[in-house]
């Protein structure tokens, strides 16, 4: 073995430096999968209807108002080439499309209405085929249905994902 002959203050520096470069490696490792975590929230659009109840028809007048929502918007928002931009789309059409789904719902019949949000909403992870997206807050568009008290539809409009997972 070789010793290395240092005086105690360059053996006190080189292990400073060795501690340091240690904890910046160690901080590599955990923040750039925290960044890349981040850079996937901000590139996916998630889609959310909430059906009224549980009931077998308020289930399937659920999934009727999410194949005429993508039905509406699906080919636009495939146009889209960010996630942003989809958004902003959905953001300037929001009034149109819940006026749209409101009548829709009394075409079928149904007594309750239905109210449209656009923000950030945690979701839980989530696996598309290929894809598995992590827990965490993303941009979402949720349509609810009456009361909202229902089991739920979710998917991504952004990448479109959702325009496959309906059919």
């Amino acid at each position: 073995m070789f010793a290395i002959c240092l005086p105690a203050y360059r053996r006190q520096m080189l292990l400073r430096a060795l501690a340091l470069l240690f904890a910046l490696v160690l901080c590599a490792f955990v923040l750039l999968p925290l960044k890349a975590q981040a850079a996937l929230f901000d590139s996916v659009l998630r889609f959310h209807v909430v059906a009224n109840s549980d009931s077998a028809k308020d289930q399937e007048i659920k999934l009727l108002v999410r194949d005429k929502l993508l039905e509406w918007t699906g080919e636009d928002l495939a146009l889209c080439r960010q996630s942003a931009e989809a958004e902003v789309y959905l953001a300037a059409r929001k009034s149109e499309l819940l006026s749209r789904v409101r009548v829709y719902l009394a075409s079928l019949g149904v007594s309750y209405g239905a109210e449209a949000f656009l923000g950030a909403e945690e979701h839980a992870a989530k696996v598309y085929g290929d894809l598995t997206l992590p827990a965490g807050e993303y941009r979402t568009f949720r349509v609810v249905l009456g009361e909202g008290c229902g089991q739920n539809f979710f998917c991504v409009l952004f990448p479109p994902i959702c325009q496959n997972s309906a059919k």
